[in-house]
């Protein structure tokens, strides 16, 4: 979806929920939030994206839920969710299916070198597994937890 792709701009979605400097959104309205953490020897990339639905509505829900869990104390340092500054992807212009942006995502991570391997195949080639119960992962969901808690 190349007319969409060139009308993301990254930066802060004021209005939106989860707002940070690594916001995507086209035409002001978020579709993807990127956060990251450092720890000692590995970084941590999330992100979600709006593929489909209503970002209207997403927002709605939101901002529904933050007045019920501030008991409508407006006093508390909340955000301040405007439904209006969220959108999904396939309202923007981009993929309507989750599929299609995924297989976009691989397209791209091939195109610039990645090699892609199953999980199989990596925990036979490096011992690591891809499940939660993996010490490792939980080591350092702990790690993370007891710094950023």
């Amino acid at each position: 979806h190349p007319q969409a792709a060139a009308q993301i701009e990254a930066g802060e979605i004021v209005g939106s929920y989860c707002p940070g400097d690594f916001d995507l959104a086209i035409g002001g309205r978020k579709f993807c939030g990127i956060a990251q953490r450092r720890q000692n020897n590995a970084y941590f990339v999330h992100a979600f994206v709006v593929v489909s639905g209503s970002g209207q509505e997403r927002g709605e829900q939101i901002r529904n839920f933050y007045a019920q869990a501030s008991g409508g104390d407006s006093s508390l340092a909340y955000p301040r969710v405007r439904p209006e500054t969220i959108a999904g992807l396939g309202e923007l212009g981009g993929p309507e299916v989750a599929t299609v942006f995924v297989e976009g995502i691989i397209q791209a991570l091939i195109h610039r070198g990645v090699s892609l391997r199953p999980s199989g195949i990596l925990q036979q080639e490096t011992g690591y597994s891809l499940d939660y119960d993996d010490p490792r992962v939980l080591d350092a969901t702990r790690v993370l937890r007891e710094r950023y808690s």
